[in-house]
């Protein structure tokens, strides 16, 4: 049984290893499946696109992403572009975004997010978008702030600021992958710091963040933005984590 489970282990290994190779050899190839050839000037193949979870959360004011906000104080709307289901497409690629330094998918994806969120009636008064910060040692270790390469793709489109300065994490925290959520906010308790309120005072922030699971970081970060005078709170993520 165990060599069986070390074989089966080695062989997923080995098939990662030559996706991973066929991707650098055939760089036009699908960033979900890494097998066929992505639509011309798109990031996926048509059997991809056409399975990709997208949802249209965006354009309604309650939905399933706010559903798991209740009881988070202060957020006007909130929206993810896709869900995220273990073992799928979308899980795939923000792998490769955090942990194989793919920004350039992070910032492409937000082009495309941001063009479907100017459609919609809820974000048509944004001043500043807001990614959730990294913590400098974590940010030094990845080399960049997913959220924030998110930002950049939102920010072409929708013609919306980008305030990263302002907004700190000044505390270094765990990993939250396996942790519960009663464990995530003891986890997050003060992380986050602004510095000055005065520079958003009376705005509209459409706070930014790659998943939503929980939701512990996101009312963390609420916890600290509401401190700011008439200030307006929406959010968004690339993705939204599906209950199992």
């Amino acid at each position: 049984m165990l060599l069986l489970l070390e074989i089966t282990l080695s062989s997923s290994v080995v098939k990662e290893f030559f996706k991973n190779i066929s991707y650098l050899v055939f760089p036009d190839l699908c960033l979900a499946c890494l097998e066929e050839a992505a639509l011309d000037k798109q990031l996926f193949c048509i059997k991809c696109i056409y399975h990709l979870p997208e949802s249209d959360m965006h354009m309604n004011l309650e939905n399933a992403f706010t559903e798991r906000l209740i009881g988070i104080e202060g957020v006007k709307t909130g929206a993810a572009r896709y869900t995220f289901y273990e073992g799928g497409a979308i899980g795939e690629i923000i792998h490769k975004i955090k942990y194989q330094g793919r920004k350039d998918i992070a910032k492409v994806l937000g082009e495309k997010f941001g063009r479907e969120l100017i459609k919609s009636c809820h974000y048509q008064n944004i001043d500043f978008l807001v990614p959730v910060p990294l913590h400098r040692q974590r940010s030094r270790k990845r080399g960049f702030n997913q959220s924030e390469e998110l930002c950049r793709g939102l920010s072409e489109r929708m013609d919306v600021p980008i305030e990263s300065e302002n907004f700190l994490r000044i505390r270094y925290t765990k990993t939250q992958t396996k942790l519960s959520k009663a464990e995530r906010q003891k986890n997050l308790k003060e992380a986050f710091k602004i510095n000055n309120y005065k520079a958003l005072e009376g705005k509209h922030v459409l706070l930014v963040d790659d998943v939503l699971t929980t939701g512990a970081t996101i009312e963390e970060c609420c916890r600290e933005l509401r401190k700011i005078r008439d200030i307006t709170i929406s959010v968004i993520t690339l993705a939204i984590r599906a209950y199992q």
